[in-house]
Formats: C-alpha cells, sequence, structure tokens
C-alpha cells in the first residue's frame, strides 16, 4: 500500500480544514464533519491510518482509509458499527471519497484516537534489555480478554490478534482491540478461509487447513501475545505456516492423531517426527504457577480445550487485578505517579457463579426456513453425521411445520435448485422427496409439477445439461411415480435424436438428447422403483444406432490424434462408452455399485414394505418440440479424457466400469456449475467420496505404493485422482473449453491448498503421463498443458523434480519435449524473474536461463560498432529521445538507405526499418505505456513502411522479436498492439511466422503470437455477425451489415487459406526451405513435418468451428425473423451490445 497521502490529504496545510459529509458510526444519520493537520501514523496491506484533529472541538481522531470494492459491503464496517464496549476502538463515523483512478472509491473509517500500541510498548522495553512489568501484562491480558468475551458473545472473530493491534493509552493503562479488517461473524457448518491471521500469532488449526474452526483461534492468538510480552520476544516465529508448526512442536510436542482431528478433521498427513513437548516451566523461567498454568490452558493443540476467554478472566493469574490496593507504577519513568487501574469489571474467581457465562442468545431467532436450507444445502457433505439421519430430520421437519408457507416455499425452491447446482446430491434430494411423500404427498407431487416446469422451460431454451440434471432427479423419485414415469418422456427424446440424426449425421443435438437418455437410466435402476429392468433393457438397446457410431466431428476433438505410443489411449466417445457399460450393467442385474441408495431409510420404518404403500403419483407433462436449439453452450462429440488410465494400479475407474462416466459425470457438471466460486468447487472435489456408495473408494490420501497392498477385491480407486482426471479433462476439452483455462488452474490450485497431502502426489503422477506424451498430443493441448504446469509451479514456490527430465536438456531445440521445457521456463519467468527460476533448476538447466534473461532491460544492439549503421541507430535513437521532427529522422533514414544500396542489400528500406523500430523498442523497454507512447508518436512512420515493402514489413517483427529476443513474451505483446494499431495486418503475422521457417513452428511464444492474430480476426467477424442479427436494424444499416459481414469472413478465409498453404508445405515437406535442406528422412526434417502437421491439425479445427458458428447464427436468424414476426424477443446472444458498438473492438487476447 503506497504511504502517500491519499487526493484529499495531499495539499493539506497544517491549519486548514476539511469539510466532510460523514455518517455516524452508530445512528447512520448523515452529518458535516471538520478536521485538521492530517499525517500518518500506521500503514498494511490493506490500509492506511492519518492522525487528524477534528474541528472546532480539537479532539485527536484516527482516520484509517481502506480501498473498498462497491460489488461488496465492507465487513469492517459492518462489524463496527454494532461494537460498544471500554476496551474495543470506537467507531465515530464513516464517509467514502474518491480515489485518483476512475471508479477508485474509499472507505474512511473516523475512531477514536489512541497513541501506543502493545506492540511498541513491547519493542521499549527489549530497548532496555528487559522484559514488559507482569504486572501491565497482566492488566493488558485481561482487558484484551474482556473485549474478546465482548465479541464472542456475539458470534464475531477477530482473527488478527497481534501487539500491533492492541492500543494503549500510557496515561491511563487502557487498552483497546483494533482493526477489524479480518473479522467475521463465524456461522456453524460455514466454511472460512484458513489462510487468515498473522503468522507468528496464528492458531495451529489454521496451519492444518482448518475452515470449520471457532472463535478459540483468537484464545490461540492471545497465548501467544501474552508468551511475547513475558519473553520480550514471539514464542513461535517462522517464515511460513511450516516453520511456525516446527516451532509449536519444539515448545508443545508433536500432536497426537486425535488432536489432530480436532483441529481438521479433512487433513490427511500424519508424518511428523515425534517430539517430546519442552516443560513451560523451562521456557518462562520466571514466571509464577499461575502464568503457566494460564499459558498452558490457552495454547492447547486441541480447540475445545482452550480456554474461553471469559474463563480466562477467573483465571488467578490476574487475582492481582482483582486486589483493591493494587496501583499501577509508571515503569517507563521511575520518579512518575503511580496511578490506580483502569476501572475493571468486579469479578472475582470466588464469585464465578454470579456472572452469566451461558451463550449469550442471538439477536434474533433464526427462522425456521433458514435452518432447513442450512440442513438441505449440507446434506450428505458430513462424513461424521449419518446421512440416512438427516434426511429423515429433514423430511420430519418441512412435515412437521407444513402450515409455514414460507418455509414451504423454501424448501420447493431449493429442492429444485440443489440438484442442478450441486448434481452429486440428488440422490439425496430424491430421497428427501420419497421420505416427505409417505408424510405429505401433496408436497411431493408440488415439487414434481415445479421439477416437471422448469424442464420444459430449459427444453424451450436449449439448457440440455440443466435437463440432464433434472431427469436425473425424476429417475430417482420413479419409485413413487405412476405407470411408467421418466421412461416415456426418455422415450420422447430418443425418438426426437433420431429424427435429428436421420436428417443430419452432423447434428449435434441428437447425441446429445440421447446422453440425457443414458445418464438418467442408472438413476432410475438405483431408484426404490422394482420391476424396471426390461423397460432398462430395451432403451439401452434402442440407442444403439446413435450411440455406437463414432460422431462425424469426432476427429476433431481428439486429444490424440497420432503419432503417438500406446499409453495415450484411442479416442473413446463417452456416448459410445455409456452406453457399451449399460449393456454390460444389464447383464449383471444393474448393480451400478457406486451410486448410493439413501432411499432405503424407508426400510428402516416399522411399517412393512413402506414402498408399496407410498402415495403414487402421475408425472405432469414434459413436452420435446417439434424444433430443438442447441442452446448457449456450443456442442461438440465428447471424448473421454484419463491421465490415470494406464497405470499398473487402477487409481481411477477402468473405461470399462460404468462407474467411470457415472462419476466423471457428476464432477465435470459440478465443476462447471459452479465456477463463480472456485473454493466451493474444490472442497467438493476433496469431499467426493462423501458423495458415492462406501467403499467406492479407498482412504483419502493413501500414498500409491500402499495400492498394492490392498486386500481383495476392494477398490484401488483414489477419490483425488477421480477428482484431478476430471478437472484435467475439462481443462484439456476440445475445441474450446466451456470456461476460461484460468479457471480450471484456480480449482486444482485451491484443492491443492485445502488437501496438500492428497492431491499434490496425484498432480505428480499426471505431470508425468503428460509430458510423456507431449509429442502425440493435440498441439493446442501441449500449450494448455504449459500454461498450466508453469502457473501452477507459480503458486508453489516453482518447486519440481527437474531432474526427471534432465536427459531432455540435450535434445534439439525442435523437439517436442525440450521446446515444453523451455517454454514452461519462459512462462514462469514471465510469472517470477529469471534469477529466481534459475535457482529452482539443477546445473544442466542453468544454460537455458542466459545472461539476457537476466536483464531487465535488454542492451541497444546499435551500441556495438561492428553491428552494421551502429552510427546511424545511435543517431535515431537520440533524435527520438529529443522527439525530434521527422524531417531530422528522415535525414539519418535517407542515410541508412543510401549506405545500404552502397553494400547492394536487396531491400535498403529492411535496414532503415530495423534501426528505426529497434529504437523504439529501446525507448519504449521501461514498461508498456512507453512503448505504446512511443508507437504512437511515430505510427506514420511506421504505417508507411507496410504499403512500400512486404520484406520491411516483415522487418518490424524482426526487430520486436530480435530485441525481445530473451523475454518473447513482451515482443508478443508488442506485436499485438502494433496490430491494433494496423502498423502490422493479420497476414504479415502468419507470414513471417510460418511461411519461411520451419523450425519457427516448434516455439511456445510463435503459436501464442499466431492464435491471438487469428483470434482478433475471428472475433470480428463474430461480432459483426451477431450486430447483424439485430432485429432494430433499418433496411440500409442491414445492407450495410450484409456487406461488412461477406467483407470479414472473406478477410478470415483468406487468413486460414494463407495458413493452409503455409503449413500443408511444412507437413508434406514439400517446402522449397526444407527441400533445400535435404530429403525429409533426417530426425530435425521429421520433426519440422510432425510439427506442421500439428499446427496444420489445429487451425483447420478453428476454422472449423468458425463455420459452424457461423451457420448456426445463421439459422438462428430464421428464428430471429419469426420471433420478431410473432411479437417475440429472440436474437442472437450479444447481438444488441455489437449493433450498439459495445465490444465491436480488434483488441482481444488469445482466449
Amino acid at each position: 500500500m503506497s504511504q502517500n497521502r491519499p487526493a484529499a490529504f495531499s495539499s493539506l496545510r497544517m491549519g486548514e480544514v476539511i469539510r466532510e459529509k460523514v455518517q455516524d458510526g452508530v445512528t447512520g444519520e448523515t452529518r458535516d464533519m471538520q478536521y485538521t493537520q492530517c499525517k500518518i501514523v500506521g500503514n498494511g496491506s490493506f490500509g492506511v491510518v492519518f492522525q487528524t484533529k477534528l474541528s472546532p472541538s480539537g479532539e485527536d481522531a484516527a482516520i484509517k482509509r481502506v480501498l473498498q470494492d462497491k460489488r461488496f459491503k465492507n465487513r469492517e464496517l459492518q462489524i463496527m458499527r454494532i461494537v460498544r464496549h471500554p476496551n474495543i476502538v470506537e467507531l465515530k463515523a464513516f464517509y467514502y471519497s474518491n480515489g485518483e483512478r476512475k471508479d477508485e472509491v474509499y472507505l474512511n473509517l473516523v475512531q477514536e484516537y489512541v497513541p501506543e500500541t502493545v506492540y511498541r510498548a513491547s519493542r521499549y522495553f527489549n530497548k532496555m534489555k528487559t522484559t514488559m512489568p507482569i504486572l501491565e501484562v497482566k492488566l493488558y491480558i485481561y482487558q484484551l480478554f474482556r473485549a474478546l468475551a465482548y465479541i464472542h458473545s456475539q458470534g464475531i472473530c477477530h482473527r488478527d490478534i497481534k501487539p500491533q493491534n492492541l492500543l494503549l493509552d500510557p496515561s491511563s493503562g487502557v487498552l483497546k482491540l483494533c482493526d477489524f479488517g479480518s473479522a467475521k461473524i463465524l456461522v456453524e457448518n460455514e466454511p472460512n478461509v484458513s489462510y487468515i491471521c498473522s503468522r507468528y500469532y496464528r492458531a495451529p488449526e489454521l496451519i492444518f487447513g482448518a475452515t470449520n474452526y471457532t472463535t478459540k483461534i483468537d484464545v490461540w492468538s492471545t497465548g501467544c501475545v501474552m508468551a511475547e510480552l513475558m519473553l520480550g520476544q514471539p514464542l513461535f516465529p517462522g517464515e511460513s505456516g511450516i516453520d511456525q508448526l516446527v516451532e509449536i512442536i519444539k515448545v508443545l510436542g508433536t500432536p497426537t492423531r486425535d488432536q489432530i482431528r480436532t483441529m481438521n478433521p479433512n487433513y490427511m498427513e500424519h508424518k511428523f517426527p515425534q517430539i517430546k513437548p519442552h516443560p513451560f516451566n523451562k521456557v518462562f523461567r520466571k514466571a509464577d504457577a499461575n502464568a503457566i498454568d494460564l499459558i498452558s490452558c490457552l495454547l492447547e493443540y486441541t480447540p475445545t480445550e482452550r480456554l474461553s476467554a471469559i474463563d480466562a478472566m477467573v483465571h488467578p493469574f490476574f487475582d492481582e487485578l482483582r486486589d483493591p490496593s493494587t496501583r499501577l507504577p509508571d515503569s517507563r519513568h521511575p520518579n512518575g505517579p503511580i496511578k490506580d487501574l483502569p476501572t475493571l469489571f468486579d469479578f472475582t474467581r470466588h464469585d464465578e457463579d454470579d456472572y452469566d457465562r451461558r451463550p449469550q442468545r442471538r439477536r434474533y431467532e433464526e427462522p425456521l426456513s433458514a435452518k432447513v436450507r442450512k440442513q438441505l444445502l449440507a446434506i450428505a457433505e458430513n462424513p461424521m453425521r449419518r446421512v440416512e439421519d438427516e434426511i429423515s430430520s429433514i423430511a420430519k421437519t418441512v412435515c412437521d411445520s407444513y402450515e409455514d408457507e414460507e418455509l414451504r416455499n423454501v424448501f420447493y425452491d431449493l429442492v429444485v435448485q440443489l440438484v442442478v447446482e450441486q448434481p452429486f446430491k440428488t440422490p439425496f434430494v430424491a430421497a428427501v422427496v420419497l421420505v416427505i411423500n409417505t408424510m405429505r404427498s401433496e408436497m411431493a407431487m408440488e415439487i414434481l409439477n415445479r421439477t416437471a416446469a422448469r424442464t420444459n422451460k430449459k427444453i424451450q431454451e436449449g439448457e440440455w445439461r440443466e435437463v440432464k440434471l433434472l431427469m436425473k432427479f425424476l429417475g430417482g423419485l420413479q419409485g413413487l411415480l405412476e405407470g411408467d414415469g421418466v421412461w416415456i418422456v426418455l422415450q420422447d427424446l430418443l425418438t426426437k435424436a433420431v429424427d435429428l440424426q436421420t436428417e443430419n449425421n452432423e447434428e449435434t443435438i441428437g447425441p446429445e438428447l440421447v446422453k440425457i437418455v443414458l445418464f438418467t437410466i442408472p438413476y432410475v435402476m438405483a431408484s426404490s422403483a422394482s420391476s424396471q429392468q426390461e423397460k432398462a433393457a430395451g432403451m439401452v438397446e434402442n440407442t444403439d444406432i446413435i450411440a455406437s457410431e463414432p460422431h462425424v466431428l469426432q476427429s476433431l476433438v481428439d486429444p490424440y490424434p497420432g503419432n503417438g505410443n500406446d499409453e495415450a489411449s484411442a479416442p473413446n466417445g463417452v456416448l459410445s462408452l455409456l452406453q457399451k457399460q449399460l449393456q454390460n450393467e444389464a447383464s449383471n442385474e444393474w448393480e451400478l455399485s457406486c451410486l448410493p441408495r439413501p432411499w432405503k431409510v424407508l426400510l428402516e420404518t416399522e411399517q412393512e414394505n413402506p414402498l408399496a404403500a407410498t402415495t403414487k403419483h402421475l408425472l405432469p407433462t414434459i413436452v420435446i418440440p417439434d424444433v430443438v436449439i442447441p442452446g448457449p453452450r456450443p456442442l461438440f462429440p465428447e471424448l473421454y479424457f484419463s491421465v490415470y488410465a494406464h497405470q499398473d494400479v487402477e487409481t481411477v475407474p477402468p473405461m470399462t466400469d460404468i462407474s467411470s462416466c457415472l462419476l466423471r459425470d457428476a464432477l465435470v457438471d459440478t465443476i462447471n456449475i459452479l465456477d463463480f466460486n472456485r473454493n466451493a468447487t474444490a472442497r467438493f472435489l476433496i469431499d467426493i467420496d462423501c458423495y458415492f456408495s462406501p467403499g467406492t473408494f479407498v482412504k483419502r490420501a493413501t500414498p500409491f505404493d500402499r495400492l498394492r497392498d490392498v486386500e481383495g477385491d476392494k477398490s484401488t480407486w483414489k477419490p483425488e485422482d477421480v477428482a484431478v482426471d476430471a478437472v484435467f479433462s475439462q481443462l484439456f476439452q476440445l475445441p474450446n473449453p466451456e470456461h476460461k483455462l484460468v479457471y480450471y488452474h484456480s480449482v486444482l490450485t485451491e484443492s491443492c491448498k485445502i488437501a496438500p497431502a492428497a492431491i499434490a502426489p496425484s498432480l505428480g503422477r499426471a505431470i508425468r503421463f503428460l509430458y510423456r506424451n507431449v509429442d502425440s498430443m493435440d498441439l493446442e493441448l501441449s500449450y494448455r498443458f504449459m500454461d498450466w504446469f508453469a502457473h501452477h509451479l507459480s503458486n508453489f514456490g516453482f518447486t519440481w523434480k527437474w531432474t526427471e527430465w534432465i536427459d531432455d536438456v540435450q535434445l534439439s531445440p525442435i523437439d517436442p519435449k525440450k521446446a515444453f521445457i523451455e517454454g514452461a521456463l519462459d512462462k514462469e519467468i514471465r510469472l517470477s524473474f529469471a534469477q529466481r527460476i534459475k535457482g529452482t533448476l539443477p546445473a544442466p538447466y542453468q544454460a537455458l536461463i542466459t545472461e539476457g534473461k537476466e536483464k531487465d532491460t535488454p542492451e541497444f544492439k546499435y551500441k556495438d560498432d561492428n553491428v552494421p549503421f551502429a552510427q546511424e541507430g545511435r543517431e535515431i535513437l537520440e533524435l527520438l529521445k529529443k522527439k525530434a521532427p521527422e524531417e531530422e529522422i528522415q535525414v539519418i533514414m535517407d542515410k541508412i538507405r543510401q549506405l545500404a544500396l552502397d553494400m547492394n542489400f536487396a531491400d535498403p528500406l529492411v535496414p532503415c526499418t530495423d534501426a528505426y523500430m529497434t529504437a523504439i523498442c529501446f525507448i519504449g523497454s521501461k514498461s508498456l505505456s512507453h512503448v505504446l507512447s512511443s508507437i504512437e508518436r511515430c505510427r506514420e512512420r511506421l504505417l508507411a513502411i507496410g504499403p512500400q515493402s512486404s520484406d520491411a514489413r516483415s522487418q518490424i517483427i524482426d526487430s520486436v522479436m530480435g530485441y525481445w529476443k530473451d523475454q518473447p513474451g513482451i515482443g508478443v505483446n508488442i506485436v499485438d498492439k502494433l496490430l491494433n494499431y494496423t502498423i502490422l495486418s493479420p497476414s504479415s503475422v502468419i507470414e513471417w511466422a510460418v511461411a519461411h521457417n520451419g523450425r519457427r513452428l516448434a516455439l511456445p511464444y510463435v503459436y501464442e503470437m499466431v492464435g491471438a492474430t487469428i483470434g482478433k480476426v475471428t472475433n470480428r467477424v463474430r461480432q459483426v455477425v451477431s450486430a447483424k442479427h439485430v432485429p432494430s436494424l433499418t433496411p440500409e444499416q442491414k445492407l450495410t451489415m450484409e456487406q461488412t459481414v461477406g467483407l470479414e469472413r472473406q478477410s478470415m478465409k483468406d487468413l486460414f487459406t494463407l495458413m493452409e498453404d503455409s503449413l500443408v508445405s511444412w507437413a508434406t515437406g514439400s517446402k522449397d526451405q526444407a527441400m533445400e535442406t535435404g530429403d525429409g528422412s533426417t530426425g530435425e526434417e521429421a520433426m519440422v513435418r510432425q510439427w506442421g502437421e500439428r499446427w496444420l491439425r489445429v487451425f483447420r479445427r478453428k476454422f472449423a468451428v468458425e463455420e459452424a458458428w457461423f451457420l448456426e447464427a445463421e439459422r438462428v436468424k430464421v428464428d430471429v425473423e419469426v420471433g420478431t414476426a410473432n411479437g417475440e424477443t429472440v436474437g442472437v446472444p450479444g447481438a444488441e451490445d455489437a449493433a450498439m458498438g459495445e465490444g465491436v473492438t480488434m483488441d482481444i487476447g488469445i482466449e
């Protein structure tokens, strides 16, 4: 955080009055406030604190200024407005102010000013070579407990107790707790972040990654503060969480498994050195027995064993404060006056029962609907609770309170919402409805009505994933449906799919409908319904006509298209795979071992045959319309991708087992639905074993080597492998993943942070598999792997076992494995800096980090007199620095041109361009804004170069990439900006990248540059096509847009044709350069051909995707016109924005 004064304070002089409209800290009423004399008295990561003097009272105040995200309420403000206590700093007022940047808003908290902190007081005694007097320790810690007892009674946890946040008035001895920026009202069973609290004072459960902690973390922090005041230094210092844990173990000894379990039940790593505890009386040699006893009661591993704040207040350690004769000497001034203690509670250890120690009631009684909502949302999440009991409890509560209309509506809405947002819980929610049906059948009927209505709506909208999730839920309710139930809907879906495929075998909606049918059948067969085997077998057989045939587009999305080894499996379409698995299940009496049967709770009742006695309902009508639409998500054939499929021990279900598809389907849906909350997604992935049948997985974090010891036919499937496999299947989804790639990166990162002992080894095996197959993998996927690999390492200290790949360092630069290594290191350097990355690498890799990569600014090559035109290059640089007129620069350019002609240069404009562009790069090397400013000034000359000479235009790219050869990412960024300025054309970039030098195809940054260029062109086409389809256009505008679309599409086709022609030449070995260098039989020539083939496949796919999108957009145009004629609002998503000029720009990044 900058320590500069904000704009409001920057010009303030002593005595000058600042006026603000503020809101009262208690009532919120608006009033005027005036203050003078501002100076910084504190700053941190999130804010700055200024000391001010209020006018006209002259009272000192502190203004804490923090950046405010306008999307959210400020939690610190909300909490400070409700707390009032003599040992908590008072909020006087608050107001908002604008920052220097656009849309930058700051929250200003006006608080009482307290001049000292406990931290500074402790530092004073350290400088005096002593420790704080024990009476002062008692006084400050007692007051801290008073503040904590108060906030804890309201459910508030401070979460950042440390000496710096304890304000102190030296004149009175009053302590006040401040900085509630990390504070939160803790709600039972609601997860919280574990990376909280300053490190030296962080409770061990936080280090172990607990998210369901309590206010006892504040108690631990208080124990650490007390120990620090008594010792004069922190008790548990450490540079990281692990370091701190080591320091804790040195004192408290190694925690037992039970203690670790109480701190975090999900922590699976128990390998700690066995160290005996160090007695506290040896740690605090000068402390009395009461002090040691209190410290030991605060610094307990088990949170429930720690004293509460109110219990700590009655500890004998504080008896001296309760003695009326106790006075407070001035420890800093020996001759200073002795003062009375500040006012404290008259509370002794003998009248403990007189103090109401019961938890205070919340300010409001939580509505029953909210309780039921929490119960249903948390169903099956806790492995310590029997899920059948949860189901019965929820059903009974809802039925007993049937008259509560709010409860009913909340429950109805949540049931339908839960099955489409958290697919893991579908069988459990269905079981709740089945139990409710035995008590209140009308409630079950209402849920059926709402589910069917939503299904019909989603069918109309083409939201096929949600249709599938709702059908799976209805399948789980088949036992309470009359007649054929969901089979009727499944047959209608299958009939529509067959009709669509008959009309057009390239249709993608038909296979999507069949997928819904096939994924619903297992949930029907695992439901409470009986005698469904014949219907299921017949339905599976009927899907064979579509499911068994590979889709014509399947080859486009194959992750391993060829040139691979046996480890990279042949493509398996999910549809055909699932259909075969269901046929196997039909012959095995539909065991479906992974799916839970929580409905069996009904069999635990005393009623005889309760399933037969329940009320049956007709399934409300679900209509499949004559015209179905693909919906907002592009539909392509889905292949089953796994990074763990070929191991000597099965850690994921084999593709012959239906569990592979059922688990993957639930995981993938969860990952893609919860994209708005990566932490929740990661938590669901870690807890996957809670939602499937017991015995489906081995215990979490079981080491791979121990799987060989699993006895008999027990499962060896690792839950973390199954979860990681699903994330990679989406990260490597072709042609495009559903969400931005960084989302899947973040899910893996968060999963690794939550359960490092479980996830890290799984990721290690995945990385090794992907690296072994990087040369046979689709080129686009290999670069996705590279980006994720570098990004992931950046989140975990850039550590990897590079020694495993040492042999590959000696490979040719155009070998795919060597290209991957160099590309990954370049990405790491972009995310950090060269010296740091170099320090993480073994000796054989050191040469890959050249000296040039370690320099922040590349050298200006014309400084060397041996470089041609060195003198002229330096002169151009000086003129550009001085912003000289173009006429002066032209003189030097003419001089270079003449010299080049004398030296028989084929094109004398090339050296002129090189000198000019290199000077621009050098001037702009300080920052992106510098280079943009330089390009802007020189734009006219650069624009004139292209029409004069194609070689000179290519030289612009050569100069940029040559100057930034050691940091090519910056060069790619500058080329991207030159495209935006139209100094370069997309075709010139493509020609430079792929037309003349086949070895460039192996350079990751060249692929990055080409991908970004193609992305600009295709994005432009999509924008103008979307704009063309806006219904409100006039005939003249429509004609103009039609012409624009034609021109833009032709430009796109020309660009792809240029790509095709160049890449085919490299792929077939017919390029002039390739033919001149040999007969194509050498290793390097073969690798160039391979690179050409891989590039060709990627960009053929991209062109096919764009053509398919255009055809679909044109088909939607008909719907637009029909909808407009009928008075409906139908259109292409984003068309209105495009027509209004919103976002119609060339400036987009790659994916």
